[in-house]
């Protein structure tokens, strides 16, 4: 599973773990390459996870803000992680990366449940 910071990655490896399926994750950091073993395995079980950023700057504003006083809302690079602008060009990146490995499916997980994206991979799977 590849996806920015908070689409849900982690949960999804989870749920996915627990019902026998061998599951990595890898967050796509702005700057950070794709380690080459991405693209040594067989590229059809590879998902990409999207989110409209709207929502995700919702979801990582509200992390943010439970991470730190209302008063410090931390670094420069904690506040630009919930800055609209960011997660627009992180998202504009991710989808990037999907359009040049056109045998990764790409699922839109905004206001989807766990459950439901797992359903959607198995489907594809």
């Amino acid at each position: 599973l590849l996806g920015v910071s908070r689409t849900g990655k982690t949960p999804l490896s989870i749920y996915l773990g627990q019902r026998g399926y061998k599951v990595a994750n890898l967050p796509l950091v702005p700057g950070a390459p794709i380690p080459q073993e991405m693209f040594e395995i067989d590229q059809t079980k590879i998902f990409g996870l999207v989110i409209d950023p709207s929502i995700l700057h919702q979801i990582r504003s509200n992390r943010l803000a439970n991470l730190f006083k209302s008063e410090d809302r931390g670094s420069a690079s904690a506040r630009s992680y919930s800055e609209l602008r960011s997660i627009r060009q992180e998202l504009a990146s991710a989808n990037e990366l999907f359009g040049a490995n056109p045998t990764w499916p790409v699922l839109d997980v905004t206001l989807k449940s766990v459950e439901e994206t797992a359903a959607n991979i198995l489907k594809i799977l």
